[in-house]
């Protein structure tokens, strides 16, 4: 796999919607506001900007030797994936208790 590939996905594609420019303590930052705010607004595009904030921490070049920190975001990653799909199909249920 290049450095421009990680997992499948070029990341140069990636970047143009990804908040690189911060770094990763102002992730972590906004991804706490996030959740928070996604626990009290329910919406697809609430979760999708999580998902893309935690795309942004995982690929960020800081963490580049941090393997166990990557795959735990990317795991966030795809829980918050499935999370924005439920919002788009179940409407109004409650969010799934982790």
């Amino acid at each position: 796999m290049s450095d421009t590939q990680f997992a499948g996905f070029d990341i140069q594609v990636l970047a143009d919607d990804l908040p690189f420019h911060l770094p990763p303590d102002a992730l972590k930052t906004r991804l706490a506001g996030l959740i928070r705010s996604y626990v009290h607004q329910r919406s697809v595009q609430l979760a999708e900007t999580v998902v893309r904030h935690l795309e942004a921490l995982y690929l960020h070049p800081a963490l580049r030797g941090a393997t166990d920190q990557q795959a735990a975001l990317r795991h966030c990653a795809r829980h918050w994936r499935w999370l924005a799909a439920q919002c788009g199909t179940s409407g109004s249920d409650p969010a799934p208790t982790v």
